[in-house]
């Protein structure tokens, strides 16, 4: 299922609730005792369930019937964020475990593919939504990955402070937009990412429309050799078209910008890299 689909609730959770069998099996087969899967599925059980990744033999917990599906669906059936050859090469040529940077970690997923694909990498997860960083310090509570992995339960902004904030909307709880009149908010803590992404190889942006802040501070293009997995949103955008304004800033920054399938309603997904040109030339190592 496409990223962008998982934007709209009504279509997704719609969506989710047609899931054909053989879509569902097909997702059971990522984990080991899929009959589990497959029950729990049919029982549309909510309480969290662990399971154990057929992948990488780490753990992620799901809820059923809810979008912890559809973005299970996404990174570990449909493999949206699957890194480009030139990105590989790049982290490869580091010679050493890559620093990663997942904002937006939602429940965890994203952090448990990347540790899965990068065993020794160390992972800074960003999650402002009470309920989803509970569900991700859980999650890396279960794979006792607590000495690779730093949970900051904060929005990712470009200064510190605090801001409003959308809550309970799981994958789409979001900083408030100003024509959100009368929606009920939390105050977060706002942290000031520029200097994190400065120090990361691989950078994970999913933060529901914040991403705008951060790709126009000038900061951005004073960083050093990274990659960076972006789905840009229409959301706090000042403009028409995310895709084509995102391609722009990154491009400004000295990213090298590739487009990842299409941008329906301007949710859509980018990878950036500006890796030294010696590195891009080399070959991944096998997998």
């Amino acid at each position: 299922m496409p990223s962008a689909v998982r934007r709209r609730s009504s279509a997704a959770l719609a969506a989710l609730r047609r899931f054909s069998f053989g879509r569902t099996l097909s997702q059971a087969l990522r984990v080991r005792a899929p009959w589990r899967y497959l029950a729990a599925r049919l029982l549309r059980t909510s309480a969290p369930r662990r399971y154990e990744l057929c992948s990488s033999g780490l753990s992620v917990l799901l809820r059923h019937g809810t979008w912890d599906e559809v973005i299970f669906d996404e990174i570990f059936y449909s493999a949206t964020y699957a890194p480009p050859a030139e990105v590989l090469a790049g982290l490869d040529a580091l010679g050493r475990a890559p620093r990663i940077l997942d904002l937006g970690a939602n429940v965890g997923y994203f952090t448990v593919y990347a540790l899965g694909r990068w065993p020794a990498a160390r992972v800074v997860s960003f999650e402002p939504d009470p309920a989803n960083a509970g569900m991700l310090n859980a999650c890396v509570r279960v794979n006792a990955k607590s000495a690779q992995v730093e949970v900051v339960q904060a929005a990712a902004a470009a200064h510190d402070g605090t801001l409003q904030f959308v809550a309970g909307l799981a994958a789409e709880s979001h900083r408030v937009h100003p024509a959100e009149e009368g929606v009920a908010t939390v105050s977060v803590a706002a942290v000031d990412v520029l200097p994190y992404i400065a120090d990361a190889d691989l950078v994970k942006m999913d933060i529901e429309g914040g991403e705008w802040e951060i790709l126009t501070d000038p900061r951005l293009a004073s960083g050093a050799g990274q990659a960076l997995v972006l789905e840009h949103h229409g959301r706090h955008l000042q403009g028409e078209d995310p895709r084509r304004s995102a391609t722009e800033l990154l491009r400004a920054a000295g990213f090298q910008v590739r487009a990842e399938g299409p941008a329906p309603q301007g949710v859509g997904l980018l990878w950036a890299w500006r890796f030294p040109a010696e590195a891009q030339q080399s070959e991944p190592a096998p997998r």
